[in-house]
């Protein structure tokens, strides 16, 4: 009987791969779309709140930038307003009552300087102590501005309303503010900052030792404009 040697071009037996499920385990399934569920459910929550959180804080700094203080002068006493004729020295005498008026929220004034003005030219810088004012009340604040001061007049029409103004005994005197403040219920939005402002009160004042030469004048209160604004570190 004849052998018939194994040849290498037969096939060989090789096991066929075992199938796998490409089906992910449907628990697993479940399992990962409860967890997503629960997430869009958190984030349907906690969205609103953020946003009506921001909504709130953009309002109240919106209404706190928004505000125009009435500052205002109620009462002025000018007792002395005289420029000599030899070597152009202004002197003069100004009392000044200025009112800083009442706000919904408390605010802390600090560095007040008030600078008095004629006709673009400074005659005096004072420094008001700073205070709280507490809301809803007003601050009066006296300030007295008396010296003497080198005023550079040309020969036309700034001396001539100057002799105007002195025949008629009425000033054009301008009164400008300076202050750092702070709303102690916006603290927290506006950080460790503080508000730079500026006022300008144009005043008409009446010289009272002239009053027997022209009709009595009395002084009007003198509402001043609110200039601007800007955010200053609190180191200063």
């Amino acid at each position: 009987m004849t052998v018939l040697a194994e040849s290498d071009d037969q096939p060989k037996y090789h096991p066929l791969p075992q199938k796998t499920d490409d089906h992910h385990d449907p628990r697993q399934q479940q399992k990962t779309d409860d967890e997503t569920s629960k997430r869009a459910r958190k984030f349907m929550v906690i969205f609103p709140l953020l946003l009506a959180m921001l909504l709130a804080i953009i309002a109240g700094i919106l209404v706190a930038f928004s505000r125009n203080p009435k500052y205002h002068v109620d009462d002025v006493t000018l007792t002395q307003f005289e420029l000599s004729p030899t070597n152009n020295t202004l002197y003069y005498n100004l009392a000044v009552n200025i009112t800083f008026p009442d706000s919904k929220d408390g605010i802390h004034y600090d560095k007040i300087r008030a600078n008095v003005m004629y006709h673009g030219q400074r005659l005096m810088t004072k420094h008001v102590q700073g205070f709280y004012l507490d809301q809803k009340k007003n601050n009066n604040v006296n300030v007295l501005f008396k010296g003497q001061q080198l005023l550079v007049l040309d020969n036309g029409d700034e001396k001539e309303l100057y002799e105007s103004e002195s025949k008629d005994g009425v000033y054009e005197i301008d009164l400008k503010l300076r202050f750092k403040s702070k709303l102690t219920d916006f603290s927290w939005e506006l950080g460790p900052g503080y508000l730079e402002s500026k006022v300008a009160c144009h005043l008409k004042v009446p010289l009272i030792s002239s009053q027997n030469k022209v009709p009595f004048v009395e002084f009007e209160r003198t509402y001043c404009v609110y200039k601007e604004w800007q955010k200053v570190s609190l180191y200063y």
